[in-house]
């Protein structure tokens, strides 16, 4: 289409009868139209067009893209839209998650209808952007989203985005992320690799120290909340295995109950035995280490009731594991 000629011809051959798809091919009519050529009266066009998308119609921004320069408005007037008729219709129109994170810049000034936007697009696809780049985008703007966003997800049990690493490139977001994580643990009944990994899922190394120092000034808020401590501590064993010693320091130094201590998942639950490997070597190899540790901090008289219940703890273990030795000799494998 290299003349205004040719595209009102096509334009009127388009619309000269009903047939199906044609609002796809009114869309692809629009992509080869050349910025030289395009009008404000195809602008009317387009936004028709996107009033009558059937239900689930999946729609491309990037087929619009090169109207942007002309246009600058024209993603933000078919959010604007496409909100509307699926509050107002109860229907589905599927973006890309490109939209979000690509095209974010051209989505225009308002926020509120961003955010329903995005929010539309992850009720809509259970998979819709698993870097978490766009959410991050609209958080940059407003970090009182990320809140929102989370008790959206789980009221609505909707998948939670596997990384949200990229949240540690806001100076201040440690303020939103308590009343954040303090949600999902509300919400937890599992301890092993819950949404809050996703947030330290390949951190960029230069926010690493401010992601450890993040975990151990909120446990260090409440060291009563076991149910805390024992989540961070999944974390760290799945992203950050160099905290464990320091979470463990963190509480036997400023809380050393031992009743507490019982409580914490300090192993996870996941034990793997192959070989000649028993469990019972295992779990008290794993209870000599964390014994290691507190004694090598040399924090007195205080840790001596945990100390002595640890000792107690490797001994059962290392004679269940001789217990396990006997059976394989006598019974086999």
């Amino acid at each position: 289409m290299t003349t205004e000629e040719n595209i009102n011809k096509i334009w009127a051959l388009i619309q000269s009868s009903n047939f199906e798809k044609k609002t796809y091919w009114e869309l692809r009519f629009y992509e080869s139209i050349p910025s030289s050529l395009q009008s404000k009266s195809y602008i009317d066009h387009i936004l028709e067009t996107v009033k009558n998308l059937p239900n689930y119609t999946y729609f491309y921004f990037g087929q619009l893209v090169n109207w942007q320069k002309n246009y600058p408005t024209l993603f933000e007037k078919i959010l604007i839209l496409t909100n509307e008729r699926i509050k107002v219709e109860n229907i589905k129109i599927v973006f890309l998650s490109s939209i979000f994170r690509v095209h974010y810049t051209s989505l225009g000034k308002n926020l509120s209808t961003i955010k329903e936007a995005y929010l539309n697009q992850i009720r809509f696809q259970n998979s819709f952007e698993s870097s978490g780049e766009g959410l991050i985008n609209i958080i940059k703007q407003d970090n009182s989203f990320l809140l929102d966003f989370t008790k959206t997800v789980y009221q609505e049990d909707l998948n939670f985005p596997h990384k949200l690493s990229g949240i540690w490139e806001i100076s201040t977001i440690e303020k939103q992320l308590e009343p954040v994580f303090d949600f999902i643990i509300s919400k937890t009944t599992w301890y092993n690799k819950t949404n809050l990994n996703n947030f330290f899922v390949n951190i960029d190394l230069k926010y690493l120290k401010r992601a450890d120092a993040f975990i151990l000034k909120y446990i260090s808020n409440d060291l009563t909340n076991t149910k805390k401590i024992s989540l961070m501590l999944d974390i760290a064993r799945n992203q950050r295995k160099q905290l464990v010693d320091k979470i463990l320091i963190t509480f036997v130094s400023s809380y050393p109950s031992l009743s507490l201590f019982k409580e914490i998942r300090w192993q996870s639950s996941t034990t793997i035995s192959s070989g000649n490997t028993f469990f019972g070597d295992i779990h008290a190899s794993f209870w000599q280490k964390i014994l290691s540790v507190i004694e090598n901090a040399d924090l007195g008289y205080k840790t001596l009731e945990i100390k002595q219940y640890l000792r107690k703890k490797i001994k059962e273990y290392l004679d269940k594991a001789d217990k396990e030795r006997r059976d394989k000799f006598i019974f086999g494998d």
